[in-house]
């Protein structure tokens, strides 16, 4: 425990807890209705489940249904999102799971009146002008989610 008397840069580092990332690639998570899997070292036909997950996110993204849920193995993912439905992004834990987006705009964006009670979670947002933006018209939910190295802002 540090010392409480002690100035903020004196304090040692944070140090992420593996053991909160899960026992596997997907966080230990099971194949479910509505829900798919992503992996970016993936090479059989993509259905959505575990062991046949989608190498993209935006892939998941799009194939899953209103409200469902996306599961992103642990990573570096160069991608830039648009979500444009209610659905929960979740990652293995921001410490092994990065989007990395490839353009100067978010790294993930939420759009339309549609994206209504979207979450995003567990997962590292990289290399954009903005880690995570929401439209005036939709509504998010952001969780344990780090942005890192934006040229703008990190959630706007």
């Amino acid at each position: 425990m540090p010392d409480p008397n002690q100035a903020p840069d004196q304090l040692p580092p944070c140090a992420p807890l593996l053991a909160a990332c899960g026992s596997d690639a997907f966080a230990g998570l099971a194949d479910a209705p509505n829900r798919v899997f992503v992996d970016g070292n993936a090479s059989a036909a993509p259905k959505g489940t575990r062991a046949a997950p989608f190498a993209t996110i935006a892939a998941a993204v799009a194939a899953v249904p209103a409200s469902g849920e996306v599961v992103v193995a642990s990573g570096m993912y160069a991608e830039s999102l648009l979500i444009d439905k209610p659905l929960t992004l979740r990652g293995r834990c921001a410490f092994l799971t990065a989007i990395s987006a490839q353009a100067s705009g978010p790294a993930v964006r939420v759009k339309g009146i549609a994206a209504q009670g979207v979450v995003v979670r567990d997962l590292s947002l990289t290399g954009a002008s903005i880690g995570l933006y929401v439209d005036a018209s939709a509504t998010a939910v952001a969780s344990n989610l780090t942005v890192v190295n934006a040229t703008g802002v990190g959630v706007a």
